[in-house]
């Protein structure tokens, strides 16, 4: 098992450091999670094509640590050990490149090695970075999905019409904000879901009015 490290020493306060590394984390969508009793940042998989990332961050006096790693078939891996077959080290290894070159860091500033856990725990007196992050909004993913396919199943029961609009809506607004987790397509399912509920909802009502006035 081990860790890539990545060490850069520049003319900058940790203040500097700190939110230039906080906008990074944001864009690239990382998230604030527990990992083995660790506090860590993740950077969620993409099923079939990438595996977590993962990464601490300490910052002083003008020097940044980087600790990163992915997790794959339930070991930890850095981008320069000996294994290489399937784990996908490629993405990690362009999140390492893009925070050197985030901070203009010349060879001369940077260190950027490999290392196994046991060094890893050694950090100096460097502080670490805590970072408060958006959480990761899955549970508004599966809250859509399933009032998208309960409000389905109401279809086939007496249930009351204004009732019906206010969830199916919902589901669609809750699942918006599913979007940008890590549950993407679940909360697609759940927008498509709810929004075709909605539209039968619709189409019932405006049929019951019609015959009415009929």
């Amino acid at each position: 098992m081990a860790r890539q490290i990545l060490i850069i020493k520049m003319d900058k306060n940790s203040e500097e450091i700190h939110k230039i590394m906080e906008e990074f984390l944001i864009k690239n969508g990382y998230k604030n999670k527990k990992y083995n009793g660790e506090e860590v940042l993740v950077k969620n998989a993409v099923p079939g094509f990438t595996n977590p990332q993962y990464m601490k961050i300490y910052i002083k006096d003008g020097v940044l640590k980087v600790v990163a790693w992915i997790k794959a078939f339930g070991n930890e891996f850095g981008v320069d050990d000996d294994f290489v077959a399937c784990v996908p080290k490629k993405e990690l290894k362009g999140i390492i490149n893009s925070i050197i070159i985030l901070f203009n860091a010349t060879e001369d500033e940077v260190i950027n090695r490999n290392t196994i856990d046991k060094e890893i725990a050694d950090v100096d007196d460097l502080k670490e970075a805590k970072y408060e992050l958006n959480p990761d909004m899955k549970t508004a993913a599966i809250v859509s999905l399933v009032l998208g396919i309960i409000m389905f199943l109401c279809l086939f029961i007496p249930f009351p019409v204004c009732l019906a609009f206010i969830l199916t809506i919902s589901g669609i607004v809750i699942g918006a904000t599913g979007i940008k987790s890590s549950l993407k397509a679940l909360a697609i399912i759940g927008i498509v879901l709810c929004s075709i509920d909605t539209l039968i909802y619709l189409c019932g009502t405006i049929s019951a009015m019609w015959i009415q006035f009929l």
